[in-house]
C-alpha cells in the first residue's frame, strides 16, 4: 500500500512541470508545426529591371556565390609543391555565369617566413601569390567561368631537404561570387 501511495505521489509531482508548461503563454495552444515546403512567402517588393546606358531594359542581373572548405597539406620537404584540397563548384551554379570577386583564407601551424602560397585556378593553370595574406580577396580572376575549380598550393623553396618541424596545413576556405 505504501509503495502505491509513493508511486501516485511521484506521478503527481512529475506531472506538475508539464501542467505548468501547458499553461505557458510563449507558444499559443492553437499553433501547429508546418513543413517548410508548405510555407508560403509573399513577394514584398518587385525589383526594377536594370536600364542600359541607352535607357533600354536589359533585365535583372543575377548574382550569387559558392563556397568550399578543405584541409591544408602538411609540408615535409623543401622544393616540393604541396596542394590543399580542390575547391570545386556545386552542380547548381547556373551555366554561363562568370566570376566576380574571390575570397580565401589559409592557415598553418609552424609558419615559416619562407613559406610561399599560391591561389590557383586549376581549370586554367593560373595562379596568384598570396603568401603574406592568410586571408583576403581579389578580382584578378573576374570574368572567368564561375564553374572553374581552385586550389591553394604551398611550397618552401629548397633542394628537397627535410623540414623540421613540419608545417601543418589547417582549414582553408574559399568563396567565389558570380554574376551573369
Amino acid at each position: 500500500m505504501r509503495a502505491m501511495v509513493l508511486a501516485l505521489l511521484l506521478c503527481g509531482l512529475m506531472m506538475l512541470p508539464l501542467a505548468a508548461l501547458a499553461e505557458s503563454p510563449s507558444i499559443p495552444a492553437e499553433s501547429k508545426l508546418i513543413p517548410m515546403e508548405e510555407l508560403e512567402f509573399q513577394l514584398l517588393q518587385e525589383f526594377p529591371a536594370q536600364a542600359s546606358e541607352s535607357g533600354g531594359d536589359v533585365g535583372i542581373m543575377a548574382t550569387g556565390s559558392w563556397s568550399s572548405q578543405t584541409g591544408g597539406p602538411t609540408l615535409y620537404n623543401t622544393g616540393i609543391l604541396y596542394g590543399g584540397g580542390v575547391f570545386s563548384p556545386p552542380s547548381n551554379v547556373p551555366p554561363g555565369v562568370v566570376t566576380g570577386n574571390i575570397y580565401w583564407g589559409w592557415s598553418v601551424i609552424n609558419y615559416r617566413p619562407d613559406l610561399r602560397v599560391g591561389l590557383c585556378n586549376v581549370t586554367r593553370d593560373l595562379c596568384i601569390e598570396v603568401s603574406h595574406l592568410g586571408s583576403g580577396g581579389t578580382s584578378v580572376f573576374a570574368g572567368l567561368p564561375a564553374t572553374d575549380s581552385y586550389q591553394l598550393v604551398f611550397i618552401i623553396n629548397g633542394n628537397g631537404s627535410a623540414i623540421y618541424p613540419y608545417v601543418y596545413g589547417q582549414q582553408n576556405y574559399f568563396i567565389l561570387n558570380w554574376e551573369n
